[in-house]
């Protein structure tokens, strides 16, 4: 029994001779089939990109961009755009968009650059702020933050672009600016009274020159014209405040408003008659004034803290009484005045090319952008200046030197 338990069966044995046969007969047909590693390489990369995990470049991204002011070209101002770019590689190209709206919409200039900085041209206009985006050509590339850039205005006053009386003095007579022939032309017409006409547009950051070209229409002793500048501006309309009805009245005129509203800076006494805005609450303020048709006319400049209660501006002076030599040589005439003001503090009145006065501030106000033009009665009644032009341009560094 246990004998017959181990002896093999006749199926055993024949398990044992096919089963080393058939390993021989596999072996010899992987060997004989040298075809089965040269299959399409086609097929063979679909294959291995069908179970490989999906790369992709990083997109080429903006990381900061600005600008730098360059030369005057003609009577334009050219500025460079510099970006720094992330993952850049060769061949890269930025669109560049440019606009006059901070949402870029709509886009109104379009550039290309194969490097990372560009030339533009700004050409002075009264719309002067300009909105700038770089994007680089790669794909799931993000646009950079706008850049704001305020180039050189230049009003001829054909027609009316925005100048309007934002600051007058609350009497009974009746201010009026207009335009006649091409001019811009205030009239004061009360005594001891003054307005203020401005754009509320932005002047570049200093240096930067402010000139014109004016006269009187009919001068009047004592009357006077002059420039402002270094003004601050809120946003909205302006002026909210108007002449009450009864002017005259001892009543408190003008608005009521806290004083820790006032904007930082201002030095305005803690008095509710102080007349507090939303644009020109202070500026610096060139006077020019005509006086018998001499040769020569009279200036000061002062700095406007606050207003009071009839909305006349008060502050410190920041000059003596100037005799300021006219370009035409004669106060009757057509004038160029010009004001530079620097970084520094410095500010330089010229008549024609000369520079007839120099004065170092504290340059509490030297970065307030708005300007205007700025107009007064002494005893005379009829104050009127008429503008041919007025033009604010940044101080390229070749004029410095």
């Amino acid at each position: 029994m246990i004998k017959s338990f181990f002896r093999l069966t006749n199926n055993q044995r024949r398990l044992n001779f096919l089963l080393p046969a058939m390993l021989l007969l596999l072996l010899a047909a992987l060997t004989a089939t040298p075809d089965v590693q040269s299959q399409d390489e086609g097929e063979a990369e679909n294959a291995f990109a069908l179970y490989m995990p999906f790369v992709s470049r990083a997109p080429v991204n903006i990381s900061s961009a600005t600008f730098y002011r360059g030369a005057k070209v003609g009577g334009n101002h050219e500025v460079q755009l510099v970006w720094a770019p992330e993952n850049a590689t060769p061949g890269t190209v930025y669109t560049i968009n440019r606009s006059h709206s901070p949402s870029m919409n709509p886009v109104e200039q379009t550039y290309t650059s194969e490097t990372a900085s560009i030339n533009v041209q700004l050409i002075p206009s009264t719309n002067n702020v300009h909105y700038f985006t770089v994007q680089s050509d790669s794909e799931n590339a993000e646009p950079s933050e706008v850049i704001r850039i305020v180039g050189p205005y230049r009003d001829d006053f054909s027609t009316n672009s925005g100048w309007d009386i934002r600051r007058q003095d609350f009497d009974d007579t009746q201010n009026v600016m207009s335009y006649v022939d091409g001019k811009l032309k205030m009239h004061v017409q009360g005594r001891w009274d003054y307005f203020v006409t401005s754009p509320l547009a932005p002047a570049p950051e200093p240096p930067y020159r402010i000139s014109t070209l004016v006269k009187f229409d009919g001068p009047g002793n004592l009357n006077t014209y002059g420039i402002i500048f270094g003004g601050d501006y809120l946003g909205g309309a302006c002026p909210t405040i108007f002449p009450p009805v009864d002017a005259l009245s001892t009543e408190r005129v003008g608005t009521e408003k806290e004083i820790d509203v006032i904007p930082d800076g201002v030095r305005a006494p803690d008095s509710p008659f102080n007349v507090v805005d939303n644009c020109l609450n202070h500026y610096y303020r060139t006077m020019f004034l005509w006086k018998d048709g001499f040769t020569h006319m009279h200036g000061l400049v002062k700095q406007i803290d606050y207003h009071d209660e009839k909305n006349s501006g008060r502050g410190e002076p920041l000059s003596p009484v100037l005799e300021l030599p006219v370009s035409s040589g004669s106060a009757n005439d057509w004038n160029e005045w010009a004001i530079e003001v620097y970084p520094d503090g410095i500010i330089k009145i010229l008549s024609g090319e000369d520079v007839v006065y120099t004065k170092q501030t504290d340059k509490r106000l030297i970065y307030e952008p708005y300007f205007g033009l700025w107009a007064s009665t002494d005893e005379y009644p009829g104050s009127d200046p008429l503008w041919d032009y007025i033009v604010v341009e940044p101080i390229t560094a070749a004029e410095q030197q």
